[in-house]
């Protein structure tokens, strides 16, 4: 195989890693909480050991006097949106902190989604 044809082969390898397959199982987990004025809600998202996961999305509704922390694999991103184009491997369960800092109760609403491949490739 010649240099062209080897860095072919590495991009469709890469491509085809990072793509959900037929087989995959795709997730979509999604609820809505009220948060209390003055209060925190902390959601977390249990990851099944059965599979590999990746995330593709993570979202919780915008409001106003409210912040947002997303801690995915034990790294803190203060959005209420993160997206992965090629979907993140996922190793930890997923944890989303809502502080509500305003004067009046607030529903939220939020979701993940993704996909998951059995280990062991069944």
């Amino acid at each position: 195989m010649n240099e062209a044809e080897e860095r072919i082969d590495m991009l469709i390898r890469a491509q085809m890693e990072n793509q959900p397959r037929v087989t995959s199982d795709r997730y979509f987990a999604a609820d809505t909480d009220t948060v209390a004025f003055g209060a925190q809600l902390t959601v977390t998202f249990t990851l099944s050991k059965l599979y590999v996961v990746r995330l593709v999305k993570a979202y919780a509704d915008a409001r106003v006097d409210c912040t947002y922390t997303w801690m995915i694999d034990g790294v803190a991103s203060s959005f209420n949106e993160v997206e992965y184009y090629m979907g993140k491997p996922v190793h930890m369960d997923i944890v989303l902190i809502i502080a509500n800092t305003g004067l009046a109760d607030v529903d939220v609403g939020y979701y993940i989604m993704g996909w998951g491949d059995l280990r062991g490739g069944g």
